[in-house]
């Protein structure tokens, strides 16, 4: 297979406006409209958030010679990231990408199987054996079973919002079905959600309007006329993964072994294979909660 270098090509709209300046002068925010949709020659790759600040004119329009600087600016201006967490998330980038020397990339090159993309994502499929990139086309139907289990809240006033118990749902789910992650992987999966949380989150409990969800994932935009309305520092984000984490852990260990043994096996594994598999991990699940209640701790 081939290298991709470009993904979806929708019509172009009419050149972006002058940047906005918005909000008091100490935050660093920006509103830039409309949204510019890729066209001929322009790559786009598998991470939402990047394409939406390409999108938006944060990144380079047309996907390409993205450089260490830019992803800082970007998550600065399009998503209010602090300084210190956007030159962390930048460094994550280009650790992952195993570019020490920190040269420039396009965004189709995230495409790269086992770098920064990775299997049981909400929005593609995973990775067949044997492939070095993934896909790039986004499956509709995997991402509208997860809106699907988005709910109506006490405090959502009468809107259905994603919370973190949709998104625990959802990668318990994508995981059964999904090739083993490597724990890293799987940080990484519980992270790009809980900065979703954290960014468009509303009240105590951060729950997301669906629509907004549907905005990012499937456009690849952010809602109209949105901006960031806080500074988001890397501990709160670091909170809310490892709350994520903890309820993933306590639904898990709570789930009982026939329910998990009804879950269908990954495209063709063997259905008995993954049947003892499943009871295997399951019984060490329940193992593991018992020996934390007698030495105090779930």
């Amino acid at each position: 297979m081939g290298k991709p270098t470009s993904t979806n090509i929708l019509s172009p709209v009419s050149p972006i406006s002058s940047p906005v300046k918005t909000g008091p002068s100490s935050r660093p925010f920006e509103l830039r409209v409309p949204s510019y949709r890729p066209n001929e020659g322009h790559v786009r790759g598998p991470c939402p958030a990047l394409n939406a600040l390409a999108n938006r004119g944060h990144l380079p329009y047309d996907g390409r010679n993205i450089t260490f600087g830019k992803i800082v600016h970007a998550m600065q201006k399009g998503m209010g990231l602090s300084y210190g967490f956007a030159v962390f998330m930048a460094i994550g980038t280009f650790t992952l990408m195993r570019r020490p020397s920190l040269k420039a990339f396009d965004l189709h090159e995230i495409d790269k199987h086992g770098y920064i993309e990775h299997n049981a994502s909400v929005t593609r499929d995973d990775t067949p054996k044997g492939q070095k990139y993934a896909p790039l086309d986004i499956d509709h139907a995997r991402l509208q079973a997860f809106l699907d289990k988005s709910h109506v809240t006490p405090t959502s006033q009468g809107k259905c919002v994603i919370t973190a118990e949709t998104i625990v749902d959802e990668r318990i789910e994508l995981e059964l079905k999904s090739q083993p992650l490597k724990p890293l992987y799987a940080e990484i999966a519980r992270a790009e959600f809980a900065m979703v949380l954290e960014i468009f989150g509303a009240g105590k409990d951060k729950e997301v309007p669906t629509e907004a969800v549907r905005t990012l994932l499937e456009k690849e935009e952010f809602p109209p006329d949105w901006k960031p309305t806080h500074v988001l520092h890397l501990w709160d984000a670091i909170k809310m993964s490892s709350h994520i984490r903890k309820l993933m852990d306590e639904r898990r260990m709570d789930e009982p072994v026939a329910h998990a043994m009804l879950r269908e096996p990954p495209q063709g594994q063997d259905k008995e294979a993954h049947h003892q598999g499943l009871l295997e991990l399951t019984t060490e699940w329940w193992q593991q909660y018992w020996q934390s209640k007698e030495v105090g701790g779930v």
